[in-house]
């Protein structure tokens, strides 16, 4: 018998909720062999193959540069994703897909009819911030407005709510992976150190921060020399990270911003009264609803499980509940 089961695709990190069960965390990337280019795993499985055998294949991250339905990348890895989590592939299963906002209409349909192609049968397309919305608790019988940011890996997105409806939206094309570049760029013209996207990720989590602290973290980078591409490793500080990803920053910042107050004083002070919702992996960095608090001048509060708010909403939408449609 056919499962009902969610899954929210990120660029660094996929959340997959099956009805009935825990959530599973699966790292983005497939492994691919280098000599016939023929994908060997996914996800966690991906990452572990690399590790015990270097040099044999490598690691892509099919959603970097967004949803492509047309690559084999996508196929395996959806495939592969549902089997990890006990769904046995894509065939006869319910699948709710957690989309970016960016992703256009006629790329929505190209996915339903793909996956419906390879077996999948039924297909719903969600917005992950409807998503968000919903794990976030948002009521579908609340009249007045709510505004929800989701500070995604590719792209940030903010809208507002109200009735369970999106009354507006705006995408920012800046997310996570902007400040990992940021971190990557710095690394390599300030210390001679090349660092993969994985280690830029983990720096950012460890130190990064975008709020004046009491005390100045530090960590070890690690990653090869520019010059002859040896092994090597340098010392870096919270100070450095925080001026490394302060354009990024600064852009997501005023994106937000701008949102905000393109909305009518009467939803405005409908969403002073409720404070405005923060999720998404963003919203882990240190200081991130300081800042956003600050420039908006309104109370920022971060959900209870910012990385995974999304996936809590997939119970409540293949429970039966409605989710938020434009």
């Amino acid at each position: 018998m056919g499962k009902k089961i969610g899954i929210d695709l990120g660029t660094s990190n996929t959340l997959i909720y099956i009805e009935g069960e825990e959530i599973v965390s699966q790292v983005s990337a497939v492994a691919v062999e280098e000599d016939s280019g023929k994908f060997l795993a996914a996800g966690n499985e991906a990452v572990s193959l690399c590790g015990r055998i270097p040099g044999a294949a490598h690691l892509e991250y099919p959603f970097r540069s967004g949803v492509d339905i047309h690559s084999e990348s996508f196929v395996y890895y959806m495939r592969q994703m549902i089997a990890t989590a006990g769904g046995g592939g894509l065939l006869g299963h319910t699948v709710l897909l957690c989309l970016p906002g960016s992703v256009p209409a006629e790329a929505e349909e190209d996915i339903y009819k793909e996956l419906r192609r390879h077996g999948v049968r039924d297909v719903m397309l969600v917005s992950k911030i409807a998503c968000a919305a919903a794990g976030a608790g948002i009521s579908d019988d609340d009249r007045g407005v709510s505004m929800i940011v989701d500070l995604g890996g590719g792209e940030t997105q903010a809208a507002t709510f109200s009735l369970g409806r999106i009354t507006h939206s705006s995408i920012i094309g800046t997310g996570g992976d902007a400040l990992d570049a940021s971190i990557a760029a710095y690394l390599a013209i300030s210390k001679g150190l090349r660092v993969n996207f994985a280690e830029a990720e983990r720096i950012k989590t460890a130190i990064g921060g975008v709020w004046k602290r009491d005390s100045e973290p530090d960590c070890t980078a690690f990653g090869v020399n520019v010059g002859d591409g040896l092994p090597n490793s340098c010392t870096v500080t919270g100070r450095e990270i925080f001026g490394a990803i302060s354009e990024p920053v600064k852009k997501i910042a005023v994106g937000i911003r701008s949102f905000y107050l393109s909305l009518t004083p009467t939803e405005r002070c409908s969403i002073a009264k409720r404070g405005i919702i923060l999720t998404g992996g963003g919203s882990c960095l240190f200081g991130m609803p300081e800042l956003l608090g600050a420039s908006l001048g309104e109370e920022v509060k971060v959900t209870a499980e910012p990385l995974a708010t999304a996936a809590l909403g997939f119970s409540k939408i293949l429970g039966g509940e409605k989710a938020a449609k434009s």
